[in-house]
């Protein structure tokens, strides 16, 4: 069968099933043989593609093994440079944090080496340097915190932060956290705990049987 047989036969099914209404057992039984028919049409259709999409998934495969060989060379590009900028940017910001650090500590040290020499001054009698050495302490304490300069992205690049997770025993982990489910449910699983144990229960999980008709000619 070429193409349009193919689609002539398709529509004369079709048109055929519509005159189809079940009454009694003849209509029944004339129903069945379209279904046969349909079933007999779908294997054809199908064998009819199959050299096409065979031909097609080969030229497919070939084009994306092709184009992966290709983008394999941006990729290790990209992941190397991506993962050296982020490795100098946690080494600058290391540094900074640090610098901030030692400078805030060197902040609080002066401030309280010049309260005490304030208060050395006062109990030597000196008041005019006692003050002079509180307004020191006041200015260093009430200026502001030294900022290291942090890491500044390049023109046309953006990092950015954002959690991720890891799974460190599922055994653990609960099917609802905060009434939001977390765990999706393997129905495939559990069709299969049930033929291996046909009367099985678990809780929130109801067995039953749905029916097809199947047809064989």
């Amino acid at each position: 069968m070429n193409e349009l047989e193919i689609k002539e036969k398709s529509t004369a099914i079709y048109e055929l099933s519509q005159e189809v209404i079940i009454q009694n057992q003849n209509d029944l039984q004339r129903a069945t043989e379209v279904l046969k028919g349909v079933k007999n049409h779908r294997a054809k259709i199908i064998e009819y593609w199959k050299t096409a999409k065979e031909s097609a998934k080969r030229a497919y495969q070939e084009i994306v093994s092709k184009e992966k060989q290709m983008l394999n060379i941006c990729d290790k590009v990209e992941r190397n440079l991506k993962n050296e900028i982020l490795s100098y940017k946690s080494t600058q910001e290391r540094n900074a944090l640090k610098l901030s650090a030692e400078a805030e500590q060197y902040r609080k040290q002066e401030v309280e080496k010049l309260l005490n020499e304030s208060i050395k001054a006062q109990e030597g009698g000196d008041e005019e340097a006692a003050k002079y050495k509180l307004r020191q302490a006041e200015m260093i304490e009430n200026l502001e915190s030294f900022t290291s300069k942090i890491f500044q992205n390049p023109k046309g690049i953006t990092t950015q932060k954002r959690w991720q997770c890891r799974i460190t025993d599922n055994k653990l982990v609960p099917a609802f956290f905060d009434g939001v489910e977390i765990r999706e449910i393997n129905t495939k699983k559990l069709l299969e705990l049930r033929k291996m144990k046909p009367e099985i229960k678990i809780p929130g999980i109801e067995f039953y049987r749905s029916e097809n008709i199947v047809i064989r000619n």
